[in-house]
């Protein structure tokens, strides 16, 4: 009996992975509604995850079960001008806890569930759909099941999903359905999502009691030679309550975002290499109030610790979103829904350096504030980034924001410096 537990104890495998960002930010003349200001902090983004592996599951044939645990901790600097300055409130909101440790991830993972082929994961869990312009639990974790299927009923890759979540009070019920299959040289993936919230919440352009929204996207990525191409579309259907007449109003919105990135040689500069993407999203003119056209996720990806994540290191934009200006539900000036965006940029390295340069530029789709007036601006970063290995990095990053017409008049242009430590292992 003792050698048959000490040969399943040393089956056993514990893994230890964490990671490290300290990063200070500095931000000349920051937009929110008319006004601008200036503002300085310090932020730390870490986690630590531990996976036990190969737990053997005495009564079935061939299944096994790895437990993952994740802490993670997101660190401000501690006074009222950080915590509560409005650039900063959604997103240190998006989380359970700051400047304390929390668990973002607590999940069992099942092997050869049921039969073979099927894999299990219950419990807190990260999850991305997609490049996450629909679904991502942002390092926060969702709560649920998802099991994926692999060579099952003559699909070569899928997935199914059911997860819960509470984020602004409301409860959100979100569902579905992942196929991946190869072809032309590259990944096709099929997928449908609903969104079921129960609550009071602003959206574009109206206040809902409750809401469903469906989201079904095609996306192709393909990753050839020196070439890479990311091509995702989605359209956005459903119905919400309006909380001021009861009646209901239809989602009909869309979004799509194709990325692509190659290498060669530069005069002068020598390899480098080269990224263009172009993105958009439907907005709503509120001239109907059946319908919603602004194509909106709650649950899309933008925030990454103490700091947003996306287009432009000021703006940050998603398709939808951006790095607060306004108090509208997508921090835009009042009367602006949907985004274009466009972004081409890039890298070259000079010894254990590698810098880049990326221009954004921004217009809106919807602007009922000011008709026919859809320039928002545009930015630029210039970024150094010095590598001591895969393991450790230092960051320079400056970045430079200028607001155009569809922004308030008289606006100067923001400017942000930061620097950076990057550490995991």
């Amino acid at each position: 009996m003792l050698l048959s537990f000490a040969a399943r104890a040393n089956a056993l495998k514990l893994e230890l992975n964490a990671a490290v960002d300290a990063e200070t930010r500095t931000y000349e003349n920051l937009v929110y509604g008319k006004s601008q200001k200036d503002l300085s902090y310090h932020s730390n983004n870490t986690y630590i995850n531990f996976i036990i592996k190969s737990i053997v599951l005495e009564k079935s044939d061939n299944s096994k079960m790895d437990v993952f645990i994740g802490l993670k901790n997101i660190g401000v600097d501690n006074s009222s001008k950080t915590l509560n300055s409005p650039w900063l409130a959604d997103n240190l909101g998006f989380y359970p806890a700051i400047n304390s440790p929390f668990i973002n991830q607590a999940y069992a993972k099942v092997y050869n569930f049921y039969k073979d082929g099927i894999n299990a994961y219950f419990g807190r869990q990260s999850y991305t759909l997609g490049q996450g312009i629909v679904l991502s639990d942002g390092y926060r974790g969702f709560d649920g099941a998802r099991f994926d299927f692999t060579n099952y009923l003559g699909i070569e890759n899928a997935e199914a999903f059911l997860f819960r979540d509470i984020l602004d009070e409301n409860i959100y019920h979100l569902y579905g359905l992942n196929i991946q299959k190869n072809g032309f040289d590259g990944t096709w993936q099929l997928y449908f999502m609903g969104q079921q919230r129960n609550g009071l919440k602003q959206e574009i352009n109206f206040s809902s009691k409750e809401s469903q929204k469906d989201f079904a996207g095609l996306r192709y990525f393909v990753s050839k030679n020196q070439l890479s191409f990311d091509g995702e579309y989605i359209l956005q259907t459903g119905k919400a309550k309006d909380a001021l007449t009861g009646k209901n109003v239809d989602y009909k919105g869309y979004a799509f975002l194709l990325k692509g990135q190659w290498k060669q040689n530069w005069p002068l500069l020598g390899p480098a290499r080269t990224r263009l993407s172009y993105g958009k999203s439907s907005g709503d003119s509120g001239a109907s109030g059946k319908e919603n056209k602004a194509f909106y996720a709650d649950y899309g990806y933008r925030y990454n610790g103490a700091n947003r994540d996306g287009f432009g290191k000021i703006f940050s934009a998603s398709l939808y979103d951006v790095f607060k200006t306004s108090n509208t539900l997508n921090g835009l000036p009042d009367g602006i829904s949907g985004l274009n965006i466009i972004n081409f940029g890039f890298d070259w390295p000079y010894k254990n350096v590698l810098f880049s340069i990326d221009y954004f530029g921004f217009r809106a789709a919807e602007n009922t504030a000011k008709p026919g007036v859809f320039k928002i601006g545009n930015e630029m970063d210039i970024k150094a980034e010095y590598k001591l290995g895969e393991k450790f990095s230092l960051l320079a990053v400056y970045a430079s924001f200028s607001p155009d017409s569809a922004m308030p008049d008289n606006l100067k242009s923001t400017k942000m410096t930061s620097l950076a430590v990057k550490a995991k292992f």
